[in-house]
């Protein structure tokens, strides 16, 4: 069965003072290949752009996790790192809560795996503007 998950989410980090959005667009196939794309650009540090590829997402209900890995950065130091977050789907309509998001995480391969595979507990921000589609 093939899932997917794909969004743009503009959050607010670091306890309200620092602008964050990105966009992602994943699809998951049976036996675990994955394919997707994500940008980030965020107000920390003076200003910072990533752009990885995804390599694997579970989906259970409306939440999926995550993984990527960084090929482009405006700070070389985050080049071929891993890359998570989960999100949530909360449905759609101006009436309905807001979707939810984690903050990306750079990190290990290793570890993003076994967030795909098992996950990480992560804190869930509310979307500030855009939408999340979990299928």
């Amino acid at each position: 069965m093939t899932r997917s998950a794909t969004g743009d989410a503009h959050i607010i980090i670091f306890g309200g003072a620092t602008p964050e959005r990105f966009s992602f667009s994943a699809l998951g196939h049976a036996g675990g290949e994955a394919h997707g794309q994500l940008e980030l650009f965020s107000e920390q540090a003076g200003g910072v752009r990533r752009h990885g590829s995804i390599t694997c997402i579970t989906v259970v209900g409306d939440t999926a996790r995550l993984g990527g890995v960084i090929d482009q950065s405006t700070d070389p130091r985050w080049l071929n790192r891993g890359a998570l977050w989960t999100v949530v789907d909360r449905g759609e309509g101006a009436n309905g809560a807001p979707d939810l998001t984690s903050d990306l995480l750079l990190t290990t391969p290793a570890q993003v795996a076994f967030h795909c595979a098992s996950g990480f507990r992560m804190k869930l921000l509310p979307v500030e503007h855009g939408n999340i589609q979990v299928r």
